[in-house]
Parts: C-alpha cells; sequence; structure tokens
C-alpha cells in the first residue's frame, strides 16, 4: 500500500494571521469488504507579521568593497520572541555598462 504525499495548499489571505487551527481529515476506505475509516487531526498556529522597523546606512555613497558603511537596523522584531531572531541578506550591486556585478555578505 502507498500513500499519497500530496500537499494541502491554501489560497493567500484564506488563513487568518497569528490564528488557532484545528484540521481534520478522514478517509472512509469503500473498496474493502471491511469498510474502515482513518482519520488525523492536527493543530497548528499561523504566524504574525513581522514588526517593521528602519534601516539607515551611512555615508550614503561610497566605493563597493572599499567604503566601509554603517547600516543600523532599528525597530525589527519577529511576529513574537518564540519564533527566533530575525535573519537578513546584505549585498551590493556594481553597474558596468552591460554587465550587473554582485557581492553578497550574510
Amino acid at each position: 500500500m502507498s500513500a499519497d504525499m500530496s500537499a494541502l495548499m491554501y489560497p493567500e489571505g484564506a488563513l487568518n494571521n497569528n490564528t488557532n487551527y484545528t484540521l481534520t481529515v478522514i478517509v472512509d476506505n469503500q473498496q474493502s469488504t471491511a469498510q474502515t475509516r482513518h482519520s488525523r487531526t492536527i493543530h497548528f498556529m499561523t504566524a504574525a507579521p513581522i514588526k517593521v522597523g528602519s534601516v539607515s546606512i551611512l555615508p550614503g555613497n561610497g566605493v563597493m568593497l572599499q567604503t566601509n558603511f554603517n547600516i543600523k537596523m532599528q525597530g525589527w522584531a519577529p511576529s513574537s520572541p518564540d519564533k527566533g531572531p530575525l535573519t537578513y541578506t546584505l549585498f551590493a550591486v556594481q553597474r558596468q555598462k552591460d554587465k550587473i556585478n554582485s557581492v553578497k555578505r550574510t
């Protein structure tokens, strides 16, 4: 016997932020002589959106990989303390005529 590993997907906006849900799936097997019913229930909570903050960069311009930039991020927070710290990625883009070079720092 093999199980179908399909995913249950909800349309964007179908669930509310920071809300507890209970999902019960019931499967009836009416193909066999011994009709059986199986069910599984899961409980989950959707996350709240992050708390938005601000970003400031000084100096406002410089030379990539030569100028030391001070990047200050204030007021950003996860939706709740148990969600762990926020992570971010910084990158630089250098444009040269028809070519874009990027350098990524995490």
